[in-house]
Parts: structure tokens; C-alpha cells; sequence
């Protein structure tokens, strides 16, 4: 038997970030990390938060003991 579960849509902080919504770039070569470049974030355009939907599918099959 098998079910999916729809979640309703959340806000959460965004984990790319850390809910700062800026990121750090470094140059290709600064093998130190020693100058970093302060870099609006990707995955919440800035904002430090994102709606994450869940869908989960779960199956239930019986327990067949082999003795």
C-alpha cells in the first residue's frame, strides 16, 4: 500500500546563507581565503528566507517472517 502526503508550504531560513541572505565568493586565486567578496545569495535572492514544500511517499508492506 503506498500514500503520498502533501505538506503545506513552510518559511524557513535559508541553509545556503544562514538567514543573512549574502554569500562569499573568492577569487580563483586566493588559495587562503584570505579577501572574500560579499555576494548577494542565490537560493534566497537575498531575502534569508525560502518556502520549502514537502512531498513524502510512503510505503507500507507486510512483515513476512522467513522461519
Amino acid at each position: 500500500m503506498e500514500f503520498t502526503r502533501h505538506m503545506h508550504p513552510t518559511i524557513e531560513i535559508c541553509k545556503k546563507c544562514g538567514g543573512t541572505g549574502t554569500d562569499y565568493e573568492y577569487h580563483i586565486h586566493d588559495i587562503l581565503r584570505q579577501e572574500p567578496t560579499e555576494v548577494q545569495c542565490a537560493v534566497c535572492d537575498g531575502s534569508g528566507r525560502v518556502y520549502v514544500s514537502k512531498i513524502t511517499h510512503i510505503t507500507v508492506e507486510p512483515f513476512k517472517n522467513k522461519s
